[in-house]
């Protein structure tokens, strides 16, 4: 099927996903992977990237989930990567410890590149989010954000101002994202003292997709 121009298609097993990952390779597309309601749409793909090659994967089927441990302060929950937020939110209310609202458990690992990864500096043990909002078409926003992130980086060590990964960053007067250098240079050092090297996360990623199928051109400049 076709979805404004940009090929689509469901797959519903790990059989189906590696037929169209092999189709993808062998015929010069890239993947983009979606689950449901807004991301089910051509938007998902950036405007550098050729609409022609695209592939959109509907991951909605893949909606398992699996109590893998049970503890008394966190549990281990195996979720399929087009499950719904309520979805999980219910299964995990109904688990010993749940909530009606909020679920009882903690993540017992922090993902690898986060703001709250863990780090090798013992002198660090909060995290501040701060967030900048204005209009889309709001004139030299590009440039101030760019003059905002200059300044943080003069005033703190690299290694104490973490990209948020949902957030522009990297700005320059054309965007968010924009900024080859910073792209390159300053992002890895933001993890220099992160118990996983920005490294050795790329490389796990590279392991992972070594043909780049689905990569989008942001993950490129950050995992060339």
């Amino acid at each position: 099927m076709q979805v404004g121009g940009v090929l689509a298609a469901k797959v519903t097993s790990r059989e189906d996903l590696e037929s169209v990952a092999k189709w993808a390779l062998e015929n010069g597309h890239f993947i983009k992977a979606f689950g449901s309601m807004h991301n089910w749409s051509p938007l998902i793909l950036s405007e550098d990237e050729p609409k022609d090659k695209a592939l959109l994967l509907d991951m909605s089927q893949f909606n398992h989930l699996e109590m893998l441990e049970s503890h008394a302060d966190y549990g281990v929950v195996k979720a399929g990567c087009g499950l719904q937020s309520e979805d999980l939110y219910s299964f995990l209310a109904n688990q010993p410890g749940g909530q009606p609202d909020i679920p009882g458990y903690a993540f017992s690992n922090t993902p690898a590149l986060s703001a709250t990864t863990d780090t090798q500096d013992a002198n660090l043990d909060t995290v501040v989010w701060l967030d900048l909002l204005t209009f889309a078409d709001m004139p030299w926003a590009g440039e101030f954000y760019q003059e905002v992130e200059e300044w943080l980086y003069q005033q703190l060590p690299a290694h104490q101002v973490r990209v948020e990964w949902s957030k522009g960053l990297g700005y320059n007067a054309t965007g968010a994202w924009k900024n080859e250098d910073f792209i390159a240079n300053t992002v890895p050092t933001t993890f220099s003292t992160a118990t996983r090297s920005y490294e050795e996360t790329a490389a796990r990623l590279r392991e992972y997709d070594p043909h780049y199928l689905s990569a989008s051109s942001l993950v490129r400049k950050l995992v060339p």
